[in-house]
C-alpha cells in the first residue's frame, strides 16, 4: 500500500492522470532507509534547482519514520510513502505516476547533484536527447572500498569523459523525456540491474539521441564495508549471467566454467583501467594502490555472474526436456 502526501486533488489532475507541465523537470528519488544521506542529497538538489522549474518527489520504499522526519524538513517536496518494500524500479515508476513535469530525472537518495545538475539535465532534454546522464564520482575518494565499489560499477561514467552518445547509464544520474518513458514502459520489476535494461532498450529504440552531459555529476556513496561490497558485485554479476544481457551463447556457456573465473576478472580488470587511463588519469595511482579491493570486487561479480549462468542454462534443460 502507498500513500501520496501532497497529492492533487481529482479536479486538479483529472481522474487518473496528472497534467503534465512542459516547463517542469520531475526529480523522482527512490529511498530505502537512507534517511541521513536523502538530506545531504536534497540540500544540493535545493541549491541546484534554484532557477529552474521543477518538482522533487521522494517514494520512502519502506516506509521508514526517519524519511518521512527528513521530508519534514523540505516541505515543496512530494512524499510517496509504502510499507511494501518496493525495489527501485517499482519506486521509480510509482514516483513517476504522480510526477507533473513533461521531464523526468532520476537520482538517487546516496548521491549528491553538482550545483547545476538540474539545468544541465533539461538543457540536454530540451537540446534534443532523448536520454542523457552524466558523470558518477565518489563522495567518500579516501575509502578504499566504496571507492572499489564505484569503479567497478561506474568505470564508463568518470568525470573527464568527453561529451557525446553513449548507450547505457545508471538510474541515480538520468534524465529522460517523459513521453521516451511512457513508450517504453517504465523499469522493469524487481531486478538489482533494472536500470541497465531501461536505459538499453531507450537507446536501442533511439539511436544517437542519447547522451553523456558531463556538466550532469553527481557524487555516490559506494558500499563500504567489505561484505556490502561482495553481496553489490555478485548481485549484479548474477542477474547479467541469468538474463544474458548482452551476451553471446558462446559467453554464457563459458561464463558457467569454473576454470574461466581468472579469465573473465582479468577481462573486466583490463576494461576498467583503460577506462581510468582514458578519462580519469588524476586517481590512477590511487586505483592502483586499492586494485586487490578492485579485483576482490570483479570475484564477486565473476561468482554471481557464473551461477546466473547454470541457473538459466539449468532452466533451458528443464525447458527442453519437458
Amino acid at each position: 500500500m502507498s500513500t501520496y502526501i501532497g497529492a492533487p486533488s481529482k479536479a486538479e489532475s483529472g481522474s487518473d492522470m496528472i497534467h503534465h507541465q512542459n516547463q517542469l523537470i520531475s526529480i523522482i528519488i527512490p529511498c530505502k532507509n537512507h534517511a541521513m544521506e536523502l538530506r545531504d542529497c536534497l540540500n544540493a538538489l535545493r541549491l541546484s534547482g534554484v532557477g529552474t522549474p521543477h518538482e522533487i518527489i521522494v517514494v520512502d520504499s519502506a516506509g521508514s519514520p526517519d524519511v518521512a522526519k527528513t521530508i519534514s524538513e523540505f516541505p515543496k517536496i512530494k512524499l510517496i510513502r509504502s510499507q511494501s518494500n518496493l525495489d527501485a524500479g517499482t519506486a521509480r515508476n510509482l514516483g513517476v505516476k504522480y510526477s507533473s513535469g513533461a521531464y523526468l530525472a532520476f537520482i538517487d537518495a546516496d548521491c549528491i547533484p553538482c550545483a547545476n545538475w538540474i539545468s544541465a539535465a533539461l538543457s540536454a532534454l530540451r537540446q534534443g536527447a532523448y536520454m542523457a546522464g552524466g558523470p558518477v564520482s565518489d563522495i567518500l575518494p579516501d575509502h578504499p572500498v566504496a571507492s572499489a565499489d564505484n569503479i567497478c560499477q561506474f568505470s564508463d561514467l568518470t568525470p573527464f569523459r568527453p561529451q557525446g552518445l553513449i548507450d547505457m547509464l545508471p538510474a541515480c544520474n538520468l534524465a529522460i523525456r517523459r513521453e521516451s518513458f511512457d513508450r517504453i514502459g517504465g523499469f522493469p520489476l524487481a531486478l538489482n540491474i533494472e536500470d541497465v535494461f531501461f536505459t538499453n532498450r531507450v537507446s536501442s529504440k533511439w539511436p544517437g539521441l542519447c547522451q553523456f552531459v558531463p556538466e550532469m555529476h553527481v557524487a555516490h556513496k559506494g558500499r563500504s564495508t567489505l561484505a556490502e561490497f561482495w553481496r553489490h558485485q555478485y548481485r549484479f554479476g548474477h542477474q547479467r549471467g541469468f538474463f544474458g544481457f548482452r551476451l553471446t551463447k558462446t559467453q554464457q556457456n563459458i561464463g558457467r566454467w569454473r576454470i574461466a573465473v581468472p579469465m573473465i576478472v582479468l577481462k573486466r580488470l583490463i576494461y576498467i583501467f583503460q577506462r581510468i587511463a582514458a578519462w580519469n588519469r588524476n586517481r590512477f595511482g590511487w586505483y592502483i594502490i586499492i586494485s586487490p579491493l578492485i579485483v576482490y570486487g570483479l570475484i564477486g561479480w565473476t561468482m554471481g555472474f557464473q551461477l546466473g549462468c547454470r541457473r538459466a542454462h539449468m532452466i533451458k534443460q528443464e525447458v527442453i526436456s519437458a
